[in-house]
């Protein structure tokens, strides 16, 4: 929603500095073009991180996931999974509060066959991934 924000605001500032650009100087069509591409580039990415989709499901000896937007399927993948060695914890962002607080996300994903398979993401903190590595590695063994 941030992104959304941010964009609105750099699309609307481009908008706004071409109409005064009709009237005025040469360098507010300089700004336009820059502000407005730029505005409708980060719009776009925050729509597409608000529309996106993760759906997956771990049984014994296998794992699937299916990659969504706004609820229209774009694929989906399985592999067969017994390795624990398969399963891998990765980083995937991490920010800092005004205060100095570091809170770290992390991604469940099963590396099968040269294929990556996400199952989880958007994990906060290492111990919450983990937690859910073993439990997803004891639903695979059973």
């Amino acid at each position: 929603m941030i992104l959304m924000l941010f964009g609105a605001i750099f699309t609307g500032a481009g908008v706004f500095l071409l109409y005064k650009a009709l009237t005025e100087t040469a360098m507010l069509w300089f700004m336009a073009l820059i502000f407005t591409p730029i505005g409708v580039l980060i719009f776009a990415y925050g729509l597409f991180w608000l529309g996106r989709g993760l759906t997956a499901s771990v049984a014994p000896g296998k794992v699937w996931m299916q990659r969504s937007i706004f609820g229209i399927r774009l694929y989906q993948r399985q592999a067969p999974c017994s390795n624990p060695a398969q399963l891998q914890i990765k980083e995937t962002l991490a920010s800092t509060t005004a205060e100095g607080e570091r809170t770290e996300y992390f991604c469940l994903q099963a590396n099968v066959d040269g294929k990556t398979l996400v199952l989880a993401e958007g994990i906060t903190g290492r111990d919450a991934a983990e937690a859910l590595k073993q439990q997803v590695l004891e639903a695979l063994l059973q």
